[in-house]
C-alpha cells in the first residue's frame, strides 16, 4: 500500500515537473485573421459590380475580395495543425463529433427564429424543419463550415493513425484529395485561358471534372480535406521556416502573397467577363491554388508573433461561439450602415467587421458564463 501511495506521488511530482507545452501564439493570431477575414465576408458594405462598371474603385474593391478569400480556409488549416500534433482519444473525438451536430442544428433553429421579426418574413414549422436540413439559403448556409469540419472528423481516426504511423500513406492521401480537388480546378482555369486564347472559345471550363467518375471528391467539399491535412504537415517545417531570417521570409511572403492575389484577381476578372456574370473571389478561390498559397503566406507571417497576448488569444479560443453569433449582429446592424454610402467602403468595412467581432466575443464570454447556455458556445 505504502509503495503504491510513493510511486503515485512520484508520479505527481513528475507530471509538475513536465514542460507545459507551450502555446502556438502563431495559430491563435492566424484564428483570429481567420474570424475577422469571415466576418468581413458575411459583411460587405461596398459594391465591387465589374460588369458593366469598368470604374477603378470597382477593380480595385474586387482585387481587395482576395485578401478575404482565404477565410474559412484558414480554419481548416489551423485544425489540421494543430489536432494532427496532439495526442488522440477517440472516444472525445466521438464526443466532439456529436456535439457539433447537435451545435449545428441548434443554432441553425436560433438564427432561424431570430432572423424571421428581423426580416418580418415568418416561416411555418414545417418550413423551418426544412431549412434546418437543407440549410436555408440566405438564412443558416454559413454553417456549412462546421458540416465540412463534421465530415473531416469522421475520417480524422483514420488520417490520424496513418500521420503517426504511415506518413507514406499520410502523405499518398495529402496529394490526391489536392490533385483531385485545387488540381482539378487549376486544370479548370488553365484549360479556360488556353481555349480562350489560342481557340477562340466564348465559354470557360466552370467546374469541370476533369477525373469523371474516378474523383472520389467530386460534388464535395474537397478542398477541406487538402488544407486541413497540409495544416498538418505544415507544422514538421516551422522550425526550418522560423530559422530563415524574419526580414527574408517575410518579405518572400508579402510579395508571394501580392503575387498569388493578382492571379486569383486575374482568373476573377476573367470569368467574370467571359460567363458575363460575378465570379466569387472568395466562395470560388477557395479550390484555387492561389487561396492555398495566401493560406502559406499568412501563416509564415503569423509566425512573427513571438508572446502570447491575451486579447488574440481570448479571441482564439472563442472563435467557434463568435462564428455562430456574428451573423446575428451583422443582421441587425448592416440596414442600418447601408443607408449611409460615405461608410459604404472596404476600409470601414474592416472597421465594421471588428466591432462585429467584438460585440459578438462579449456575447459568447457572457453566454459562457451561464449554466446550460454555455454549452452553446463551447
Amino acid at each position: 500500500m505504502t509503495n503504491v501511495k510513493q510511486k503515485s506521488n512520484e508520479s505527481d511530482i513528475a507530471k509538475k515537473h513536465e514542460p507545459k507545452k507551450e502555446r502556438e501564439v502563431g495559430i491563435d493570431l492566424l484564428e483570429c485573421v481567420a474570424i475577422l477575414l469571415v466576418i468581413m465576408c458575411h459583411s460587405p458594405i461596398y459594391s465591387c459590380y465589374i460588369i458593366g462598371d469598368a470604374s477603378p474603385i470597382n477593380y480595385l474593391r474586387f482585387f481587395l475580395k482576395t485578401l478575404i478569400a482565404p477565410c474559412v480556409a484558414l480554419f481548416f488549416f489551423a485544425n489540421g495543425y494543430l489536432l494532427f500534433n496532439r495526442e488522440f482519444n477517440l472516444k472525445k473525438h466521438i464526443y466532439k463529433i456529436l456535439k457539433l451536430v447537435t451545435l449545428c442544428f441548434v443554432w441553425g433553429l436560433i438564427k432561424i427564429l431570430i432572423l424571421m421579426p428581423i426580416r418580418n418574413e415568418y416561416l411555418t414549422p414545417i418550413e423551418i424543419l426544412r431549412g434546418l436540413w437543407d440549410w436555408k439559403l440566405g438564412w443558416i448556409e454559413s454553417l456549412w463550415f462546421i458540416g465540412t469540419l463534421v465530415c473531416i472528423y469522421l475520417f480524422f481516426p483514420l488520417l490520424k493513425t496513418a500521420y503517426d504511423n504511415k506518413k507514406n500513406v499520410f502523405y499518398y492521401f495529402l496529394i490526391m484529395c489536392t490533385i483531385f480537388t485545387i488540381g482539378n480546378s487549376f486544370l479548370n482555369e488553365s484549360a479556360s485561358i488556353a481555349l480562350t486564347t489560342f481557340f477562340n472559345k466564348t465559354t470557360p471550363l466552370e467546374g469541370f471534372n476533369f477525373f469523371n467518375f474516378f474523383n472520389p471528391f467530386r460534388n464535395l467539399y474537397g478542398y477541406a480535406f487538402a488544407y486541413f491535412c497540409i495544416g498538418g504537415l505544415v507544422y514538421n517545417f516551422k522550425d526550418k521556416i522560423l530559422a530563415v531570417k524574419p526580414l527574408k521570409r517575410n518579405i518572400i511572403a508579402v510579395i508571394t502573397m501580392i503575387v498569388s492575389c493578382l492571379c486569383l484577381w486575374g482568373i476573377g476578372i476573367y470569368y467574370t467577363k467571359t460567363l458575363n456574370r460575378m465570379w466569387d473571389l472568395i466562395w470560388n478561390g477557395y479550390d484555387t491554388v492561389f487561396t492555398l498559397i495566401n493560406v502559406i503566406c499568412i501563416y509564415v507571417l503569423c509566425l512573427n508573433l513571438k508572446k502570447d497576448v491575451g486579447l488574440i488569444r481570448l479571441i482564439s479560443c472563442n472563435t467557434l461561439g463568435i462564428y455562430f453569433v456574428h451573423e446575428i449582429f451583422i443582421n441587425l446592424t448592416k440596414g442600418y450602415i447601408e443607408q449611409y454610402p460615405f461608410l459604404c467602403n472596404f476600409s470601414f468595412n474592416i472597421v465594421y467587421a471588428i466591432i462585429i467581432l467584438i460585440l459578438s466575443l462579449l456575447i459568447v464570454i457572457l453566454m459562457k458564463k451561464i449554466p446550460i447556455i454555455n454549452r452553446l458556445v463551447k
